[in-house]
């Protein structure tokens, strides 16, 4: 077990460690899988969130009616709605995985009613169901993309670093920024949160090196730091160079990267998804841009960053999000749900100490599908 990255504002302190999961600077492999998926533009139902395949869908049919239910039952069945949209004259392309958005597939598969009635097969073209509802990026026109390693962007006159770990997928997917404790950087972040194995390449992983902060490299305070600004000059190189969902954008760190993580969903809620803080703290400085998901996990032991500091960012987004003073259940194990906010928000308190704890990664596939 090693020590751990910790905020700018406390000095560095002996923790016991206990856990599989610590200094994701340095440490450890974990899982997790996403399957979140955006919403589909068309239609108002349809929580498929599991994907499911368009198998058969833009497949030749007699009278377009399988189409139809697509539509009818609004996806439900997330992505079934596009078996035989289109009939003998469409078909757009082959209909893809309705497992690309994973979001109500089906919703946009089918078509319109048109299915139902048997009427020329022209009522739904469900070529694009595994696509359907998500924000691809001017990334998705199919160029080349840069491969895996280590790169620099200057950003106010500074070479900054990061980590990329690429898509394999050519559906628009999530981008995920990992933002690493204190002395860390990119690299060794990637590797103890473990996304690059559980998402099976269905995500495109950026992990931002920090600058020396005195002691260790670190981040900035506040939503004007330069650590805000690379995120941004970051978030316009992925969109540009992969193809991205737009509207799924997270972002992730432990400790130190903790407070950024949450320094980011403050600044950045207009255009985040949502954000994980792991023993971290925050937000500093101004007030934030609005509501954004948030999953905020503190153990109890946590002596290198008390758990007061997981508390207030708590606190602190609950009163962005709007939400009242009852938790309730969560579909992520080990954490309680804040049931009436504008955007949902996860209290994750463990016994533990300074670390990440396994609930976290198996977790985060569920916190994702919170947010479409």
């Amino acid at each position: 077990m090693r020590a751990l990255g910790l905020l700018p504002l406390f000095a560095a302190l002996p923790f016991a460690a206990c856990s599989s999961r610590e200094d994701p600077a340095q440490g450890g492999n974990g899982a997790a899988a996403a399957s979140s998926g955006a919403a589909p533009a068309g239609g108002s139902a349809g929580k498929g969130a599991s994907g499911g395949e368009g198998d058969t869908s833009g497949s030749a049919s007699a009278n377009g009616g399988t189409g139809g239910s697509g539509a009818s039952n609004g996806g439900a069945a997330a992505g079934r709605g596009g078996r035989g949209g289109s009939a003998n004259t469409s078909g757009a392309s082959s209909g893809g995985r309705g497992g690309g958005s994973g979001k109500g597939g089906g919703r946009s598969a089918g078509g319109s009613a048109g299915g139902g009635s048997g009427d020329g097969g022209t009522s739904g073209s469900a070529g694009d169901v595994g696509s359907a509802g998500a924000s691809p990026s001017d990334g998705c026109d199919g160029g080349p993309k840069p491969e895996r390693g280590h790169y620099t962007i200057s950003v106010g006159g500074t070479e900054r670093g990061y980590y990329l770990i690429p898509s394999t997928s050519s559906d628009p997917v999530p981008l995920v920024f990992e933002f690493h404790g204190r002395g860390g950087d990119g690299q060794g972040i990637v590797s103890s949160f473990g996304l690059e194995t559980s998402l099976s390449g269905a995500a495109v992983l950026v992990a931002p090196d920090g600058l020396d902060q005195g002691g260790g490299t670190g981040w900035g305070n506040g939503n004007d730091s330069e650590d805000i600004a690379l995120v941004e000059a970051l978030i316009e190189r992925m969109t540009a160079d992969h193809c991205v969902d737009s509207a799924r954008i997270y972002a992730l760190g432990f400790s130190w990267g903790g407070w950024m993580a949450t320094q980011t969903g403050c600044a950045l809620g207009g255009s985040l998804a949502g954000f994980v803080s792991v023993e971290g703290g925050g937000p500093m400085g101004k007030s934030c841009a609005g509501p954004v998901a948030g999953m905020v996990v503190h153990g109890t032991a946590d002596t290198a960053e008390p758990i007061a500091s997981g508390i207030a960012t708590r606190d602190a987004f609950r009163t962005i999000d709007g939400c009242g003073d009852a938790l309730g259940s969560s579909p992520v194990g080990g954490c309680e749900q804040y049931p009436s906010c504008d955007k949902p928000l996860l209290w994750c308190q463990h016994d533990g100490a300074h670390l990440i704890p396994d609930f976290v990664l198996a977790g985060l596939p569920s916190f994702f599908a919170l947010t479409p």
